[in-house]
């Protein structure tokens, strides 16, 4: 339900990195930089980790040098982020910026610190304007220097993005700023961002802010008396435009973990863990699956070599599996053992599947196709009566339609096999592109835990040829295993798995 929300993360309590740790959001921005980021960056390698490193209010732009400037902000911490998980940094914060000059000079300062940057081996996310700035848009012709230098150094946009009293109420103005800056303000004379140098989006920022309240504190959604619940579902709604942009890869609620006495009507800790979708509260267990269907599960080198296959089977009534076979050109390393005591255990049907990334993707699919050779698979079964399980993981960002072809091409060249899709509504219109949005007919195995009711079939899925439903995140459990894990039904005609 939030593919594009993650956390906005001003201090590390306790079980906040572990909170995160189960999410797996799309996108983390964390200002306190504590060791256990790498931790969570192991457990969770798909998140884009933003560090920001605390600097004092940003300097007065039409009088900077913004190439020193960008030198002396580095120059303390670079060895710092040099060894950081994180993928981006932010720079100067909530940027002002009232003319064409200090215009410029933000974008000066943006191109001195993706060139320091890239020295050690880092991406920057820039431009970090404040909600409703510039208040001319026009003025954003002079960061275009700034644009052309992102595309060829890797980095990411960044905004804040807030609304009041519902995300939403002030149009596109405060909570979807990034739709102007991308596609034009005809009332101001910006044209937008030329195509070619448009890059992708984070939203730092994002959520209910009222200004000042008394004292210097700001209101956000605890100052509405909203319920936990309430205003999750407010920015889901918030989400759903976002998600019409396809630069926004992901938007970060501020916050979690109140460090100033200012933000206390921001903190959404500890009550996020019980209303975001793919996380556990951490004062309750979930409760086990229950075997009313044909249950099946999905694993990888986050599950341990010493998984209790047989009890799994035994006792949970597991019917089948998927392993995770490789990703890139390099074999997950439990596969091997996953295979062979799934096996032994009497698993009925098993698969295989390739996590897809960019890049080398004919590559890619050799390497599976030989690892498919020495695992015959049985978990689909086709019309003309043989049988399959070889998936393609479409999800990672930068994956191309172009890419899933090639890919597909290749593998079912040199194998022989039928290559089948594991993927989201959501990852493959959003990397394919719209109009893949509904081609449910090339995808045998889908992520969908929208519903309550863990086999309620999602419309549609059924008449458009999806067989495998997977129904939770990480967070699904079973009696036999104290981990957590991916939890799958067999949405095709039961006779099928026989």
């Amino acid at each position: 339900m939030y593919e594009l929300l993650g956390p906005h993360v001003n201090q590390t309590y306790g079980g906040i990195p572990e909170l995160i740790a189960r999410w797996k959001p799309a996108v983390a921005l964390i200002l306190d930089h504590n060791p256990v980021w790498h931790w969570v960056k192991g457990q969770s390698p798909d998140t884009i980790m933003v560090g920001r490193y605390l600097h004092p209010e940003p300097p007065d732009y039409e009088r900077i040098n913004p190439e020193q400037h960008a030198r002396d902000q580095l120059a303390p911490i670079l060895g710092a982020i040099a060894n950081s998980p994180y993928d981006y940094i932010v720079g100067d914060n909530e940027v002002v910026v009232h003319s064409a000059k200090a215009m410029s000079n933000l974008a000066r300062y943006d191109i001195e610190r993706m060139k320091i940057l890239a020295r050690v081996g880092k991406k920057a996310a820039i431009c970090g304007l404040a909600t409703g700035n510039p208040s001319d848009m026009s003025m954003l012709e002079h960061y275009l220097p700034a644009m052309e230098a992102a595309v060829k150094y890797g980095a990411v946009l960044h905004l804040h993005q807030y609304d009041w009293p519902t995300i939403g109420a002030n149009g596109k103005w405060l909570p979807y700023r990034h739709e102007l800056f991308y596609d034009g303000c005809p009332e101001h004379g910006w044209a937008g961002v030329p195509n070619h140098l448009k890059i992708p989006i984070i939203i730092t920022e994002f959520g209910l802010d009222q200004g000042a309240v008394e004292n210097g504190i700001l209101g956000s959604w605890r100052s509405l008396q909203l319920s936990p619940r309430a205003y999750m579902d407010e920015l889901e709604r918030g989400q759903r435009r976002l998600m019409q942009s396809p630069w926004v890869i992901g938007a970060c609620i501020f916050c979690v973990g109140n460090a100033s006495g200012k933000w206390v009507f921001f903190d959404f800790w500890p009550e996020i863990a019980g209303v975001i979708h793919g996380a556990t509260p951490l004062y309750r267990r979930p409760a086990p699956v229950e075997d009313d269907g044909i249950i099946g599960i999905d694993v990888s080198y986050a599950q341990p070599k010493n998984f209790p296959w047989k009890a799994a089977v035994e006792n949970d009534g597991l019917d089948f599996a998927i392993i995770r076979a490789s990703a890139r050109t390099f074999q997950d390393r439990n596969l091997s053992t996953h295979w062979a005591w799934s096996g032994a255990a009497g698993v009925k049907r098993r698969g295989i599947y390739h996590y897809l990334y960019p890049g080398e993707v004919r590559a890619q699919a050799r390497h599976f196709a030989a690892i498919a050779a020495d695992h015959p698979c049985d978990v689909i079964l086709y019309p003309d009566g043989t049988r399959g399980g070889y998936f393609l993981d479409v999800e990672q960002y930068g994956v191309t339609k172009d890419m899933v072809r090639k890919f597909k091409e290749e593998f079912e060249a040199v194998s022989g096999l039928h290559m089948d899709y594991y993927t989201s509504a959501y990852k493959w219109s959003k990397l394919l592109g719209k109009a893949h949005r509904d081609s449910f007919n090339q995808i045998s195995w889908i992520a969908d835990w929208r519903n309550v009711q863990r086999f309620a079939v999602p419309w549609g899925h059924r008449r458009k040829g999806v067989k495998i439903r997977q129904v939770t995140s990480d967070n699904g459990r079973i009696h036999s295993y104290k981990g957590r894990l991916d939890i799958n039904e067999w949405l095709a005609d039961p006779a099928e798995f026989v």
